[in-house]
C-alpha cells in the first residue's frame, strides 16, 4: 500500500513538473515572438530614420542653391 502511495506522489510530481515545463515552453515562444517583432519593428523604425534623413539633407541641398 506504502509503494502504491509513493508511486501516486511520484507520478503527481512529474505531472506537475510537465504542466510547469508547458508553461515555460509557452511563455518562452511567446517572448521570441515579442522579440522578432520588436526587432522587425526597430528594423523598419531604422529604414524610416534613414528616407527622412535623406529628404532634409535633400531640402538642405534645394535651400542652398536657392539663397545663391
Amino acid at each position: 500500500m506504502i509503494g502504491l502511495l509513493h508511486a501516486q506522489y511520484n507520478l503527481q510530481l512529474i505531472e506537475d513538473r510537465d504542466g510547469e515545463l508547458e508553461r515555460y515552453d509557452a511563455a518562452f515562444a511567446n517572448l521570441k515572438n515579442v522579440l522578432r517583432d520588436r526587432d522587425a519593428e526597430a528594423s523598419d523604425l531604422k529604414v524610416s530614420i534613414d528616407e527622412l534623413e535623406a529628404q532634409v539633407c535633400m531640402s538642405r541641398m534645394m535651400c542652398m542653391y536657392a539663397c545663391m
